[in-house]
């Protein structure tokens, strides 16, 4: 890897004396040692000051991370008041310069996309900047041999400092944790406030898999979040591979993204929901501890959630932290989930058995409408480390007797008492997260392979549905009037309102029948192609409106999957487009029983496999119904036009970047770029393999069903990463896919996962007779809007009269043309390429 040069230079001679100047805290007595006691390490964190009385002259001070140069160039520079002997946070104002260079390709290309450059070289006039690295002492190192240092009282209302430090109470605990556990993985977090791009952050986060990270918070109109520019790991920074800012190979202590701290064992969740729908529960999750000497442990739960109490397994309270308490907009942007950070009495040691468990309350069931109600989908219902990390659950719920809880797992016991009924339910296998639904339910089953299938219908009609009864009252009653006033004058216009639908026709539980049977139709396709279903049993429960999910052994499915197209016509609310795709979503949430919860991702990188398969399995079942392929195809043009459609600057969706940088495609120039492309372009992806796996000749795709069931079946109740289906495709792939001669696939993975750029493809071609009766057709393939280097094997069609369009040979295109000939029969009347919609690209031959 190369670093930045020419002015960056003079850096190397500043570093230098780092290793050799360090003093103390200036003048004033020496700080004292850590306070005694965890608990009020975080109180005096929380309390923590800007030493007002005394601000440093900054004149060209630096720091140097790996490939990163952040220079104090000229200001005045405050620093926090030291906790024990650790200073950790300064404000700086005047001006400085950031530099940060990333040195493999898709990071630059993201960092190009934002700020446009490869390298971000940008002139901030402030900083704030929280550490427990050793940055106190590399500058202090370097102020004490300049001449001009000198200290002063602070130029700025104190005020300001100190609202900066109180809207960060979630720093304090981070750096409770490192200073508790010896400052072996420091956090370094700047927040800058720049010349050209306003606020934006850069972090060195050693307890994350890739430590190095810029990005920015944006509130746009149609987009609030948090655009990351650049994120990549320091170890991979000088691999020049395309998967240099994380990769696949990764250390035992991280799981997924973060450093793992825990693997937790067990979860016992006991829940009672009200008659208001108030949920309150306690979770006692056993543990065990992969760090030793941590102190600080965090968990997930939803922000709609209130924790009132923490303790351990001797009963004890802890301190913990839950960042829905959190005033500040930004801060919970940044924080992109709701955390809980909870304070043990003792570190942890590595395979130590330890339990926590957590009160909580609050409101996460929504009802819409009478017996309908469903559990809100942002956050989690109760608390837990991470979906990555799997564990035995034993759920205990008591709830309105008149209504029903369906579960993941299989049900143990139900009964009733009084006003409530209880039931529990147990997971005989580890699984990756837990989920309920929760309403008045017809409750319909069939038996596939031992398996049972449940549908849980709702009685009753939902509130979207009486919106739309609404809406239409009110224009029926706008068109009475109007064409009252037209029979005055004589028109007899007739009324141009649809009639208004007869709304018992929406009550799903009349039909759950013969939705249990389309939800066992669609396991008999997949169990045979995705190996042996993973769990007992199958439940399938409404969820209003087009969200849907998929959990172990439970489905929440939108109810407009549940109805007919024809009644989603009667009202109005969906196109035919969006009809199909709403048809695909029970086998979408289906597939991730076996691509999300058998096999789980590695890290946030790997997640485009999970929903992108899941879409693309979706997309094959429709061929249940609809045999002749018709449907399936249009499912596919329309993710493509997805794909391709532009911005407000007229960049093609599919720019955002690589479909394997996954969450990271939102941003506020691609407020749609997760959903589209990891959906999208990711079942794409599966569509092209799928076709180069089929024997062209004979039309088999055995290979590919050969590459489904055995990743499932090596990888089944593990994390899977993109190398590890990158092995696997290399395993089965046929000769005709080995375009770089090397047995590899590095080529089809640089090009669609890794890389951006949809083809463009023109034919230029002649026909000749040939002496034995036969003809050539020779000509060239033009390729566009893709790299040089870019490959694809495209297939060559000849129309011949009165026939259909028939494959005459497959052509290996790279760059620009590519020539080829190829001898046929009888004399074509048009000459195309890619008929059977196997490439995703803009095809100008048909």
């Amino acid at each position: 890897m190369r670093l930045p040069r020419g002015s960056l230079l003079r850096f190397f001679f500043v570093s230098s004396l780092l290793l050799f100047s360090l003093i103390p805290w200036p003048s004033g007595p020496l700080a004292e040692e850590l306070p005694h006691t965890a608990e009020a390490l975080i109180q005096a964190l929380q309390e923590l000051q800007f030493d007002t009385d005394r601000t440093l002259t900054a004149k060209d001070l630096s720091l140097h991370f790996e490939g990163v140069f952040l220079t104090f160039d000229r200001g005045r520079m405050v620093f926090t008041k030291p906790v024990g002997n650790f200073v950790t946070g300064l404000y700086f104002w005047g001006e400085g310069t950031i530099v940060v260079g990333p040195s493999n390709v898709i990071e630059k290309q993201q960092l190009i996309l934002f700020t446009g450059a490869p390298t971000l070289n940008e002139h901030f006039r402030e900083a704030y900047i929280r550490f427990t690295d050793n940055s106190y002492d590399m500058l202090m190192a370097q102020a004490s041999a300049n001449a001009e240092t000198e200290f002063k009282p602070i130029e700025v209302p104190p005020e300001r400092l100190q609202n900066m430090l109180h809207l960060a109470t979630m720093d304090s605990y981070r750096i409770a944790a490192d200073l508790l556990s010896g400052r072996t993985k420091p956090i370094f977090s700047a927040r800058f406030r720049g010349h050209k791009f306003g606020m934006f952050d850069f972090i060195v986060d050693h307890r994350r898999r890739e430590q190095i990270s810029l990005g920015q918070n944006r509130h746009e109109p149609e987009y609030t979040g948090y655009d990351v520019w650049s994120s990549y790991s320091l170890s991979h920074r000088n691999r020049q591979d395309p998967v240099a800012s994380g990769g696949d190979s990764r250390s035992d202590e991280f799981l997924g993204d973060a450093l793992q701290l825990v693997d937790c064992r067990s979860f016992e969740v006991e829940t009672r929901i009200d008659k208001d729908d108030k949920l309150t529960g306690t979770t006692r999750v056993e543990f065990m501890g992969e760090a030793a000497g941590e102190w600080v442990v965090n968990f997930d739960l939803s922000r709609f959630l209130k924790v009132t109490q923490v303790r351990d397994e001797k009963q004890r309270p802890l301190l913990f932290y839950q960042n829905n308490a959190l005033a500040d907009e930004q801060e919970l942007g940044r924080l992109g989930q709701d955390l809980i950070m909870v304070l043990l009495k003792e570190p942890l040691r590595r395979g130590e058995k330890r339990v926590l468990e957590f009160d909580y309350s609050g409101e996460v069931i929504s009802r819409a409408g009478k017996g309908i109600f469903y559990v809100g989908a942002r956050g989690s219902w109760y608390p837990n480390t991470s979906i990555l990390d799997r564990a035995r659950y034993r759920l205990k719920f008591h709830f309105p007797r008149l209504l029903t809880i369906v579960a993941t797992g299989d049900l143990e016991k139900e009964w009733e008492e009084g006003d409530f009924k209880h039931s529990i339910w147990t997971s005989e296998v580890e699984i990756p997260v837990a989920g309920f639904n929760y309403g008045d339910y017809v409750k319909k089953s069939t038996q596939v392979n031992n398996v049972s299938i449940e549908v849980y219908a709702n009685r009753g009609v939902e509130n979207v549905y009486m919106e739309v009864k609404a809406r239409l009252d009110f224009l029926h009653e706008m068109e009475r009037q109007r064409h009252a006033s037209l029979l005055r004058r004589g028109d007899t216009s007739s009324e141009l309102v649809p009639a208004m639908p007869d709304f018992t026709d929406f009550d799903t539980a009349r039909f759950s029948s013969d939705i249990a049977a389309r939800v066992a139709r669609t396991f008999q396709f997949f169990e045979p192609l995705m190996t042996k279903y993973p769990y007992n049993k199958l439940a399938v429960s409404q969820i209003p409106g087009k969200f849907s999910q998929g959990w172990p052994s439970l489905l929440y499915v939108s109810s407009l999957a549940f109805l007919t197209r024809e009644q989603r016509a009667k009202l109005g609310m969906e196109t035919d487009r969006e009809a199909l795709f709403m048809e695909c979503l029970p086998a979408h949430e289906m597939a991730h029983q076996w691509w999300g919860n058998l096999v789980g991702w590695k890290t946030y990188h790997d997640v485009w496999m999970m929903e992108g398969f899941s879409n693309y399995f979706g997309f094959l079942s429709i061929k249940l119904r609809y045999p002749t392929g018709k449907q399936l195809k249009e499912l596919l043009h329309q993710g493509k036009e997805k794909i391709l459609t532009k911005n407000s600057e007229g960049q093609v969706l599919d720019s955002a970047g690589p479909v394997w940088l996954t969450s990271r495609l939102n941003s506020a120039k691609f407020p749609t770029g997760y959903s589209v492309l990891v959906y999208e372009k990711g079942a794409w992806i599966l569509h092209m393999l799928h076709s180069l796996l089929t024997d062209p000749a004979t039309g088999s795709d055995k290979n590919f069903q050969l590459l489904i069931t055995d990743f499932l079946t090596i990888h089944r109740n593990k994390l899977v990463s993109t190398d590890d289906f990158k092995r696997a495709v290399e395993k089965y792939m046929t000769k005709d896919m080995d375009l770089e001669g090397t047995r590899k696939m590095d080529w089809f993975f640089d090009e669609w996962v890794y890389g951006t750029g949809i083809p463009t493809y023109r034919i230029s071609y002649s026909t000749s007779a040939l002496k034995n009766g036969t003809y050539a057709v020779k000509g060239k393939i033009l390729q566009e809007n893709v790299s040089d280097l870019f490959m694809m094997p495209v297939d060559v069609f000849a129309r011949f009269p009165s026939q259909r369009p028939q494959r005459i040979g497959r052509v290996d295109v790279s760059g620009s043309q590519t020539p080829f000939r190829i001898v046929v029969k009888s004399k074509p009347v048009k000459v195309t390429l890619d008929e059977n919609d196997e490439i995703l690209c803009e095809n100008k031959t048909l």
